[in-house]
């Protein structure tokens, strides 16, 4: 009799699958869990897997290593060749004033403001996976004159400090965000929320974790080329492949950035071969004919990603749900938009974000890629103008009509108006179940109203029963 029982051996070899993928485990360890998969359907099945899924990939790579070498040459000297009114651009050389803050466990967030320090509001910019504040260097330059902007690096990307990998996870960089908007945008300056990608989701779990923020102190959200789930992390490849790396994605990207793999797949990171150039251009990018320096600076910004930090918050993002945290949007204006060629996340992500949240105004621009910011930005800058000019109107509309509130109680009752009173609250759990129910049908502007006129003596139940609505889309089409 071994060592080990069966059901231990099966836990053994589940846990270790990974390991084994990615190289890790001693040879006895290998024979061990190899041994396991002869008696074990369950655990052959994930071996022969991982070993096609090898055996496919080196193949590949062996038969096509020649061909892919010499197209991506003349491909991308074609590209190269192309005459660029803007060439010589220092994209991503506009600074701002630097500031650092301290995440809650220590971790020093670099942080750039920019813009007038008396302007109406204060945009917040949250860059994507794999990127840097950097990334919105045409948000910087077309908007900065017009608003206080506040551009900051997440944890482990650009200037900002390396996190535990423990700690690479969607909420860390929520409650990272609360701590930057806390300290850039102090006491009652509203703010407008600005995120792409994983920055989008940056933004809504500050709404989940901060939901007493939205309609005080963050007046609107943008949210760009961002989902509300878990992240399909395989969707720029070919259908027929998605299955496969699909099911070995994780054990893939924690194999490549561990142990002895490790350094090799830095140093191929760092070669910046022109095949490196076409596949950002292709993942990340809608249009074909996008300046090659842009795409230069996009593939820079990836690069300097250790693989380490790609890694971990490629987890991060098949873990990410914050579907909940919508409505907490809802409360101010919000933008959702997207390119219809987005390759990372599906566009279906935006429509499914626009749904969800009333009267959210959907924005899809045809053409465009993942990196719609880079790609199209004249099109993001006037759309995060829109937003900001659409929110301070809309902050404005409810100051006035408090002041209104507030004047009529006084004039009824000689005291102001301070929430809701004793005799509101007369019908006990049920008239706050009512409550809630009718502030869940109700748009946001009407479900904030409700509450103020609750506030008056007297108000017992809404006078309209509206239901949701949202904008059904514009389509930008270039």
């Amino acid at each position: 009799m071994g060592l080990f029982s069966r059901a231990d051996d099966h836990q053994w070899s589940q846990q270790h699958l990974s390991a084994y993928a990615s190289g890790d485990l001693s040879p006895g360890a290998r024979r061990r869990l190899e041994r396991h998969a002869e008696d074990c359907a369950e655990c052959g099945r994930g071996i022969r897997a991982l070993r096609a899924l090898a055996g496919h990939a080196a193949g590949a790579v062996a038969a096509g290593t020649s061909a892919v070498v010499l197209a991506e040459k003349v491909a991308v000297g074609r590209v190269r060749l192309r005459p660029d009114p803007a060439a010589g651009e220092p994209l991503g050389h506009i600074r701002g004033e630097a500031m650092t803050v301290f995440a809650d466990d220590g971790l020093p967030l670099h942080v750039e403001v920019t813009g007038p320090k008396d302007g109406a509001v204060t945009i917040i910019f949250c860059h994507g996976y794999a990127a840097s504040l950097d990334a919105w260097y045409y948000q910087h330059a077309g908007l900065g004159h017009s608003a206080r902007l506040v551009f900051w690096d997440q944890r482990s990307h650009g200037r900002s400090g390396k996190s535990e990998p423990g700690l690479a996870s969607i909420d860390q960089l929520g409650a990272d965000l609360h701590r930057v908007l806390m300290a850039a945008a102090p006491d009652d300056m509203p703010v407008v929320l600005v995120g792409h990608s994983m920055g989008g989701m940056t933004v809504m779990a500050l709404a989940d974790q901060h939901p007493e923020l939205f309609g005080s102190k963050v007046i609107g959200a943008a949210l760009i080329s961002t989902a509300a789930s878990t992240v399909d992390t395989v969707n720029w490849l070919p259908a027929p492949l998605r299955p496969a790396f699909r099911w070995a994605m994780p054990s893939i990207m924690t194999g490549a950035s561990k142990g002895r793999f490790a350094d090799v797949v830095e140093r191929s990171r760092q070669s910046a071969s022109d095949l490196a150039f076409l596949g950002t251009r292709w993942i990340a990018f809608g249009d074909s004919d996008v300046r090659p320096e842009v795409v230069d600076f996009l593939e820079r910004m990836i690069r300097a990603t250790p693989i380490g930090v790609v890694a971990d918050f490629c987890v991060a993002l098949i873990g990410h749900e914050k579907r909940h945290a919508l409505k907490v949007l809802g409360i101010v204006p919000v933008l959702v938009l997207t390119g219809d060629r987005d390759r990372v996340v599906d566009p279906a992500c935006s429509d499914e974000i626009a749904s969800a949240i009333p009267d959210a105004e959907l924005v899809t621009i045809h053409g465009a890629g993942h990196a719609v910011i880079l790609e199209r930005p004249e099109h993001i800058n006037e759309a995060i103008a829109g937003l900001a000019t659409k929110a301070l109107a809309h902050e404005a509309e409810r100051r006035e009509l408090t002041r209104k509130q507030s004047h009529v109680h006084r004039r009824d009752t000689g005291r102001p108006a301070s929430g809701i009173h004793a005799h509101d609250k007369e019908d006990g759990a049920g008239h706050a179940a009512g409550r809630s129910a009718a502030l869940h049908d109700l748009s946001p502007e009407r479900a904030w109203l409700y509450e103020v006129r609750l506030a008056v003596p007297g108000w017992r139940r809404p006078r309209w029963h509206g239901r949701p609505r949202r904008s059904p889309g514009v389509i930008i089409d270039t």
